[in-house]
């Protein structure tokens, strides 16, 4: 789950939300910025048990609310591991999206363990906090696939056409599926395509399921990428040939909220309340766990039945 689109959306609404407020105060300089309320928090993460690096998007909702950091971190963020009572610093890290705009990430560096309840907590100098707990997942699905050729008369001048592949995936009990991508590298151009659109309009996110990538449509979106505005044909062109298809799968914890957040509209994505687990604040925190691995690919052009 990079597997997990959210981040985006979480970001872009943060951004707007800071467009806004500064908007509205040009206005009138006499209006209070803040209505009381136990809110002071905006928090997002997503802690992969398969990296070494877990980032924590923390923004302080009473600190100006300017398009600048502090220089002073003054934030305090900590990861508990609940089980052994372990706490982990999380150190403040500057991402710089533009010198506008400068947004402000917590990071721990270490690994997490899986089947593990987490706590992440935060508090300023002036004694405001914020928590969230998340379990990780048990581990990664079960996978199996089989594998894609390239089919066509060796003699055309054409290029041949890629067969799809079927995968079969299952999470652990307990656990739910949060990433299912073919990835199709080419000579010119990276084309990513996700299934899990398509597998989680079908199929419940935390059943086992079949699956068939229909990798000839994904390629003629990728030829449509290569050919930009000199292809002008009315109907779609022939499917680029890759050199390589990786599969990026995952499974993610209980407190993800499902398909219904991936596939939601911004609008409800961003109205506070309605994907929060942030005790003190708004936004969400998860846990993941991804891998990626080939998917058997014969490109030797061959006749298929």
């Amino acid at each position: 789950m990079s597997p997990y689109p959210s981040s985006g959306r979480s970001l872009a609404f943060l951004l707007f939300a800071l467009i806004m407020t500064g908007t509205l105060g040009a206005c009138d300089t006499a209006i209070s910025p803040f209505v009381e309320s136990d809110t002071r928090f905006s928090v997002f993460g997503q802690f992969n048990v398969a990296d070494t690096r877990h980032v924590l998007r923390v923004e302080d909702l009473r600190d100006s609310l300017s398009s600048r950091v502090p220089q002073d971190p003054k934030l305090t963020v900590e990861l508990t591991n609940t089980s052994n009572g372990e706490v982990f610093s999380m150190e403040p890290e500057d991402l710089v999206f533009s010198e506008q705009r400068v947004v402000r990430n917590f990071v721990f560096d270490g690994s997490i363990d899986s089947s593990t309840v987490y706590r992440v907590d935060i508090q300023s100098p002036d004694g405001a906090r914020a928590s969230a707990e998340f379990t990780t997942p048990k581990g990664l699905p079960t996978l199996s696939m089989d594998s894609m050729r390239v089919c066509g008369d060796t003699t055309d001048m054409l290029p041949g056409t890629p067969t799809g592949f079927s995968v079969e995936i299952e999470p652990r009990q307990g656990d739910r599926i949060g990433l299912l991508t073919p990835v199709y590298i080419t000579p010119s151009v990276v084309g990513t395509y996700p299934k899990l659109n398509d597998f989680a309009a079908d199929n419940d996110i935390d059943k086992q399921a079949s699956y068939f990538v229909d990798a000839t449509r994904d390629l003629q979106g990728v030829a449509l990428e290569i050919l930009g505005d000199a292809f002008q044909g009315q109907e779609l062109p022939p499917p680029a040939i890759p050199n390589d298809v990786i599969l990026r799968y995952g499974s993610v914890g209980p407190d993800f909220p499902g398909a219904e957040f991936l596939f939601e509209d911004f609008e409800s994505v961003s109205l506070p309340g309605n994907y929060d687990n942030v005790d003190g604040g708004l936004g969400l925190v998860f846990a993941s766990v991804t891998n990626t691995v080939d998917v058997p690919y014969e490109r030797r052009e061959q006749e298929c039945d």
